[in-house]
C-alpha cells in the first residue's frame, strides 16, 4: 500500500438556530481517516487513523457511556487495548483468508469470559463507527506475558479508509440538513424520520454483510434492528445527544435492539425499527417509558446480574446490557409534545381545529396523528364514542378530501383508530 498523505477535510455549515437569547451558529467538522504502515513483532499492519465523525460544534461532547460504566480499571484497560487494536489491520490476509488486527497487551491478568464479553459490548456500543470488526476477541494468555487481544477485520485498511470516508460524508449530509432549532426533541425526530425515509429494513437472517452496522444503515441504506440502532446512535452522538444501545427481545421477532435517549436530564426509550412502515412515519415507540415498552419489548439483564462463571458459548448466544437507565418520563414523547389536546366534546365532534390537525398530518406524509384526552374532564371511552360516530367520521373524510389535490385520497376508517387506555390517547392512522 502506498503511503498516503494526511487528508484533512473541513466543512463549515452555518446553521442559524433560533434560541431564546440571540442565535447560535453551528459548525460541522469532519476528519477523514488516513492509513500508515506499522511494523510490530515481525508483522506488518496498516494503521487507520481514528476518524472523528462530523459533529455539531459547541454541542456537548458525547459521553462514552459503556466505558464509564465498566466496573474496574482492569476492564477499562481491556477497552483501551481493543481501541488500539481495531485501528491496526494486517497488511495481508492470514492462512484462513482473514484480516487480523494487531495483537495488543490488555494487562498482566487473565480475563474471565464475562469480562471479555462485557468490555467488547461496551466498546462497540460506544463506537458504532467501527463497523469493520467481528465483535469477538482473539485472546491469548500466559503467566509471563499477560493477556494479548486482537480481532478479525472484514476489510483491509484501504477499504476501511474509503468506507469510513463514505460514512462520514453521509452523516455530514444529515447533520448539515438538520432543522434550525435548539430543541433536541426536534433534532431527534428529524434523525428518526431521516433513517425511516432512507433505510430499508432487513431481517437478521439477511445475507447483507453490513446490515448490522451503522455503515449498513447510513451508507448502504439496508439494515436490521442492530444496524438501525447503531446508525441512530452514531448520528445522535454527532449532535451531542447522549444515547445508549439497549439489548433485549421483542414480541414476535426474538432478539432485538433499540435506543435510550437522554433529553432534559430524563431518559426515554426509542425504537426506530418498530416505527418503520411502508409509508410515512410512526411515533408509537418514540421517547416512551420502559413501562410502555414492556408491553411489546423485554429488556435484557445487565452484565453485573450475570453469573461470573458463564462460558463463552453461553455468553455468545445473546448480548446483555452494560447499563439501563430508568425511563419513567413521558414529557418528550410524541403525544405529549405534538398531540392534539381534547378537553371537551367540541374538540372532537366536527371540529375545524381537529380537521386542520388531521389535514396537516396527512399532508406531511406521516399518516399518523394523536389525540391527547384530558381524562379528568372527559372520559376516554366517551371521547372515543364521539370520535367514532359515523356522522363525525364522514365529516372529516369529506372535508379533508375536499381540500386535497387531484389524485390524493384521504380515508379514515374506524379500524385504524386505536385507543390507548394507559396513556389516555387516541391514535389515528390513515
Amino acid at each position: 500500500m502506498k503511503e498516503k498523505k494526511n487528508v484533512y477535510f473541513k466543512i463549515i455549515s452555518a446553521i442559524l438556530v433560533a434560541a431564546v437569547l440571540g442565535y447560535v451558529i453551528y459548525s460541522v467538522v469532519s476528519y477523514f481517516p488516513t492509513t500508515s504502515t506499522v511494523n510490530y513483532d515481525g508483522y506488518t499492519y496498516e494503521q487507520v487513523e481514528k476518524a472523528t465523525m462530523p459533529y455539531v460544534e459547541n454541542a456537548d461532547k458525547p459521553i462514552n457511556s459503556g466505558y464509564e460504566y465498566l466496573e474496574s480499571e482492569k476492564l477499562k484497560s481491556l477497552y483501551k487495548a481493543i481501541e488500539q487494536s481495531v485501528y491496526c489491520i494486517s497488511a495481508s490476509k492470514d492462512d484462513e483468508g482473514k484480516y487480523v488486527t494487531m495483537q495488543v497487551l490488555a494487562g498482566e491478568e487473565r480475563y474471565a469470559e464475562k469480562e471479555i464479553h462485557m468490555t467488547v459490548t461496551a466498546f462497540f456500543d460506544d463506537n458504532p463507527q467501527v463497523f469493520w470488526c467481528d465483535k469477538s476477541l482473539l485472546c491469548s494468555y500466559s503467566k509471563d506475558k499477560g493477556t494479548y487481544i486482537s480481532a478479525v477485520s472484514l476489510y483491509s485498511a484501504d477499504e476501511i479508509d474509503s468506507m469510513s470516508e463514505e460514512l462520514s460524508k453521509e452523516i455530514l449530509k444529515i447533520v448539515s440538513n438538520a432543522p434550525a432549532v435548539s430543541d433536541f426533541y426536534y433534532i431527534e425526530k428529524y434523525v428518526h424520520d431521516r433513517i425511516i425515509d432512507s433505510c430499508e429494513y432487513k431481517t437478521p437472517e439477511s445475507s447483507e454483510s453490513l446490515a448490522s452496522t451503522a455503515y449498513g444503515c447510513l451508507v448502504e441504506n439496508k439494515a436490521n434492528c442492530e444496524g438501525i440502532t447503531d446508525g441512530f446512535n452514531l448520528v445522535m452522538k454527532c449532535f451531542g445527544i447522549e444515547t445508549l444501545k439497549i439489548y433485549g427481545s421483542a414480541q414476535g421477532i426474538g432478539l432485538h435492539t433499540w435506543n435510550c435517549v437522554k433529553l432534559n436530564n430524563n431518559w426515554y426509550m426509542t425504537d426506530v425499527t418498530w416505527d418503520m412502515r411502508d409509508k410515512g412515519h410512526r411515533y408509537d415507540y418514540f421517547n416512551m417509558t420502559e413501562k410502555e415498552f414492556s408491553k411489546t419489548h423485554i429488556v435484557e439483564k445487565i452484565y453485573s446480574e450475570i453469573e461470573d462463571d458463564k462460558s463463552s458459548m453461553e455468553l455468545s448466544v445473546r448480548y446483555y446490557n452494560i447499563y439501563v437507565p430508568e425511563c419513567t418520563d413521558l414529557n418528550q414523547s410524541y403525544f405529549a409534545r405534538e398531540g392534539y389536546p381534547v378537553t371537551k366534546e367540541t374538540d372532537i365532534y366536527k371540529s375545524k381545529y381537529l380537521l386542520d390537525y388531521i389535514f396537516r398530518a396527512f399532508k406531511s406524509g406521516s399518516g399518523y396523528c394523536c389525540l391527547k384526552i384530558s381524562t379528568d374532564i372527559i372520559p376516554l371511552d366517551s371521547a372515543a364514542e364521539i370520535l367514532l360516530n359515523d356522522e363525525n367520521i364522514d365529516y372529516y373524510n369529506t372535508n379533508i378530501q375536499y381540500r386535497l389535490s387531484d389524485g390524493e385520497v384521504f380515508h379514515l376508517e374506524k379500524e385504524n383508530i386505536e385507543i390507548v387506555e394507559d396513556l389516555g390517547i387516541i391514535i389515528l392512522r390513515f
